[in-house]
């Protein structure tokens, strides 16, 4: 249920959401690999996000549905 949160969350646009229930989810199952690796992927794209707001002083755009 946590991982479909997660997903949710992501879906939604909600990173820190997704974050908190991906490591809620990797501490109670250390080896559930496909949350490991969603968590390290959303840590990264967070970690960008907050660095391109110190450069720049505001958050980069969201792309549009038709540019994914």
């Amino acid at each position: 249920a946590l991982y479909q949160a997660s997903v949710l969350a992501l879906r939604m646009k909600l990173l820190k959401n997704a974050v908190r229930y991906l490591r809620e989810l990797t501490r109670i199952d250390p080896k559930f690999r496909d949350a490991t690796a969603l968590l390290q992927n959303v840590q990264s794209t967070l970690q960008a996000d907050s660095k391109s707001f110190r450069l720049t002083g505001e958050f980069p755009v969201p792309r549009q549905r038709s540019e994914y």
